[in-house]
C-alpha cells in the first residue's frame, strides 16, 4: 500500500503527514517502508530498541504498558494519519510502550537515520511531533492524576470523555460512539471490567449511555461532564 493523493486528502487536517506539501511529503515516503499488523498482533514492546517510527495508514493501535504484576494499563488509541514511536525515533533510545494492532492496520515505517534531516528542514513537522508528545504527556499526567485523587464514578466518567473526544466517530444522530470493550475501557481508568460494566449498566438505565457490543455511544456529554466534575 502506498500513500496516495486519495490518502492523503483523508488524513486528519492535525496529522503531521498534513505540515508540509504532497511534493515534499512525497521526498519522504520514498524512504518509507509499509507493512500490514494483523489484529492482535504485537508492532513492538517496551523496552525494545527503537530507531524508527510509523505513521497509521489505516485501522488502529493500541498503547499500554505493563505493571510489575503483569496487568496491562492502556495509555492510548492511534488512529488513521497519527504516528507511533516518534519517542525512540526521537532519542534513540527503548521503546517507551508496547504498541499492538486492534484490528487490521497498515503502517508506513520511518527510519530515524532518513527522517531526522527531513524534519530539520521541515519545521512545522517537527513542531507537530513536539506537539504530540505533550499531549500525550498530558493525557498520561491526567490519568495518573484521576487514579490517584478521584471515586470510581467520576474516574470512569472523565476516562470515558477523554477517550470520545480523541477517538469517538460522531453518529448520523448526532451521538458520539466509541468503539471500545469494556474491559480496555477498564485498563484504561485503572478499574476492573466488573466495575466499569456495574457502572455503565447504571448509566445506561439512566439514560446517559448506549450500550452495543464492543461500543459505547452517548447522546449529551453534559450529565458525564457533572459526573467528572465530583470529588470523593
Amino acid at each position: 500500500m502506498r500513500l496516495t493523493s486519495d490518502i492523503y486528502d483523508l488524513l486528519p487536517e492535525d496529522s503531521i503527514l498534513k505540515a508540509v506539501d504532497e511534493a515534499e511529503l512525497a521526498a519522504l515516503l520514498e524512504f518509507g517502508v509499509t507493512k500490514r499488523y494483523a489484529p492482535r498482533q504485537t508492532v513492538f514492546e517496551e523496552g525494545d530498541d527503537g530507531d524508527s517510527m510509523m505513521i497509521v495508514l489505516a485501522g488502529r493501535l493500541k498503547v499500554s504498558v505493563m505493571s510489575i504484576g503483569g496487568k496491562e494499563t492502556l495509555l492510548d488509541y492511534i488512529d488513521k494519519g497519527n504516528i507511533a514511536g516518534e519517542i525512540a525515533m526521537l532519542d534513540g533510545g527503548p521503546r517507551a510502550a508496547t504498541v499492538s494492532a486492534v484490528e487490521a492496520t497498515d503502517v508506513m515505517i520511518l527510519h530515524r537515520r532518513d527522517l531526522l534531516p527531513w524534519l530539520a528542514k521541515h519545521t512545522d513537522a517537527a513542531l507537530k511531533i513536539i506537539q504530540t508528545l505533550c499531549l500525550r504527556l498530558r493525557n498520561t499526567n491526567a490519568l495518573v492524576q484521576d487514579q490517584a485523587t478521584l471515586a470510581m464514578g467520576p474516574r470512569l466518567a472523565k476516562g470515558l470523555l477523554r477517550m470520545l473526544d480523541s477517538h469517538g466517530d460522531r453518529e448520523a444522530d448526532g451521538s458520539v460512539k466509541l468503539r471500545m470493550s469494556q474491559g480496555e475501557l477498564g485498563n484504561y481508568v485503572a478499574l476492573s471490567r466488573e466495575n466499569v460494566n456495574r457502572q455503565l449498566r447504571l448509566w445506561s438505565e439512566d439514560g446517559l449511555v448506549v450500550l452495543t457490543r464492543g461500543a459505547i455511544s452517548v447522546s449529551n456529554l453534559e450529565p458525564l461532564e457533572d459526573i467528572a466534575d465530583e470529588w470523593d
